[in-house]
């Protein structure tokens, strides 16, 4: 039995590592960038906090909410395409909470279309990034999965044991 507990203790640590692998594999290779929204510019689409997920193999349309390098600062941008020029290869966007739109720019620019808004998942990310919400956001979490098993574990061995001295 003991042996059982500890197979299926390594199955589990095995299998989360090859999840994790997997995921970070996918994220690199695959042809979606996962970005955070930075302000309110596009609300009511999406919000500053949210998260997005970018296709670099999409082709963009007219109103299509695309994410794009800025010239200026080369800061990523998330707006709405509201004009695409073929002539020259440039589009012009604009946020849908802002008044004007932004000043045309290289299709080249562009990072991918938005096929994916998951709201508020930003802002965890970023409570994360601080100690305080690393701790009550990650350690404690593992630590009471890491408590509750070794409890389940010793009560199973314990069991063992006791019926091993009953039997003798």
């Amino acid at each position: 039995m003991m042996g059982w507990l500890l197979w299926h203790a390594e199955a589990v640590v095995i299998g989360c590592l090859i999840l994790i692998i997997c995921s970070a594999v996918f994220i690199k290779v695959s042809p979606y960038d996962v970005l955070r929204i930075q302000s309110n510019s596009m609300q009511p689409t999406f919000s500053a906090g949210d998260m997005v997920v970018v296709d670099s193999r999409s082709r963009m349309h007219l109103g299509d909410v695309v994410a794009y390098r800025s010239p200026l600062n080369g800061q990523t941008i998330t707006h709405r395409t509201i004009k695409i020029f073929s002539e020259n290869s440039t589009i012009q966007t604009q946020g849908d909470n802002l008044a004007s739109p932004d000043s045309a720019i290289n299709s080249r620019l562009v990072v991918g279309r938005v096929v994916l808004v998951v709201g508020g998942l930003g802002r965890l990310t970023d409570n994360l990034r601080h100690p305080i919400g690393f701790i009550i956001g990650v350690i404690l979490p593992i630590t009471i999965v890491l408590v509750a098993e070794l409890m389940q574990l010793s009560t199973r061995l314990n069991t063992q044991r006791y019926r091993a001295v009953r039997s003798h």
